[in-house]
């Protein structure tokens, strides 16, 4: 059974019971936790979860064992896998290749679930937005006529208020960073909603986005689209909400995802403050989960190790619109900006490009954003960004824009 052929709840529940399969949750997260509890009502016992992340694996979640990915075909002959990881495509291509092909989504268990009946180790707020995360991107994966992308990196602004000498997203090259103006990045929204079906979350991101004055601008923009599920705006703390705009983020849409840098996001408890006095959604946690993936070179990989790093890679769906152009990840975007790498046209669609007619918005995209076998040009340049790669330290500050190759202007 491939979690390509679509199921009611109730028939996938019969399924799962019926071929006497252990039960495999991929994802040891929230949505995880909420898809165990549900099949646990149902009388199913989950006997394991796995993961691609090494620091999850080899301990308990939910009071259940997580094996790593590496390792389920020494203990496992076959079973049934429930995916509650978003990427869901990524991760039925990686269990096929492992040689376990009854694969089902989660996202058809977890629709009708009332996720204030349990208290779950995160906020409710945050865990329905998981859950809906997950929900849309199985649902756009078991209805390959549309056009649903799970997230959308928009970047407001080059300038950031910290600087990490291991940013991901290259910030840390920009020698005279820049804020982008406000009527180009309204038009590439508009242009991006009307070539595709719906998209899950807008991640509003920078550098540090509350830095440009013309962000909350974005975020009414997005907020007022109905095509747009929900509004994230990434921000590290330390530059304060401005309280004129403050009606825009008590929008039922938005969410602040607020990173903390211990003493250099200066003004994280103000800005909780403001949060929890104007009734504004937002979730804070700690900066981790960083891998060495922000050098710039040139690798000279041949085509399978290229799209053996493509494939491993954690971003190659983090969709980025930037200055007009969407790329498939913020490496490509922001090395492309950077001029780190050779205009590769085949890597990102300009949506500011005239010549492409309207009516064929809908088609180039579905064409662009339906390759996931074969790997960017871009990633040449990249070191990749794999799940199961060892972490870094976080956050640490350089006083120095870092240098690089520049190839083109």
């Amino acid at each position: 059974m491939n979690a390509s052929v679509p199921l009611n709840p109730v028939d996938l529940i019969q399924l799962i019971k019926s071929n006497n399969l252990p039960v495999i949750i991929f994802g040891a997260s929230t949505v995880g936790e909420v898809l165990s509890h549900h099949l646990q009502e149902q009388g199913i016992v989950v006997t394991a979860f796995t993961e691609n992340q090494t620091h999850k694996a080899d301990q308990l979640f939910c009071g259940i064992e997580v094996i790593h990915t590496s390792k389920l075909q020494e203990q496992f002959k076959d079973a049934n896998f429930i995916i509650s990881a978003a990427d869901i495509e990524d991760v039925i291509h990686q269990l096929n290749e492992l040689g376990f092909y009854h694969t089902h989504a989660a996202g058809t268990l977890i629709q009708e679930i009332d996720l204030e009946k349990i208290m779950y180790s995160a906020p409710v707020d945050f865990v329905e937005f998981a859950v809906s995360a997950c929900i849309t991107c199985h649902d756009s994966f078991l209805s390959p006529d549309t056009v649903s992308l799970r997230s959308v990196d928009i970047m407001v602004t080059e300038k950031c208020s910290l600087k990490c000498t291991d940013c991901s997203n290259l910030m840390q090259y920009f020698k005279e960073p820049v804020h982008y103006q406000l009527d180009e990045m309204l038009q590439s929204v508009e242009t991006l909603c009307a070539s595709v079906d719906s998209i899950h979350e807008f991640r509003v991101i920078g550098g540090e986005p509350l830095m440009n004055k013309n962000v909350y601008g974005v975020i009414e923009k997005l907020s007022n689209i109905d095509k747009v599920k929900r509004v994230v705006i990434y921000t590290n703390g330390s530059i304060p909400i401005n309280m004129k705009y403050i009606d825009i983020l008590q929008n039922s849409k938005v969410i602040l995802m607020i990173t903390s840098y211990g003493d250099l996001s200066k003004n994280l408890s103000k800005m909780e403050s403001v949060c929890d006095e104007y009734n504004i959604t937002y979730h804070t946690r700690p900066a981790q989960g960083w891998t060495d993936s922000s050098k710039i070179s040139q690798h000279h990989r041949d085509t399978k190790a290229q799209n053996d790093v493509f494939q491993s890679c954690c971003a190659k769906s983090l969709y980025t619109l930037s200055e007009g152009e969407l790329h498939r990840c913020p490496f490509s975007a922001n090395a492309a900006r950077l001029g780190a790498i050779p205009d590769y046209k085949s890597d990102y669609i300009n949506l500011l490009d005239s010549s492409i007619a309207s009516s064929d918005n809908k088609k180039h995209m579905q064409k662009f954003t339906s390759n996931m076998t074969e790997a960017l040009s871009a990633c040449d340049f990249c070191n990749g960004r794999p799940l199961d790669d060892p972490q870094i330290t976080p956050g640490i500050q350089t006083k120095d824009i870092l240098d690089y190759t520049r190839i083109r202007t």
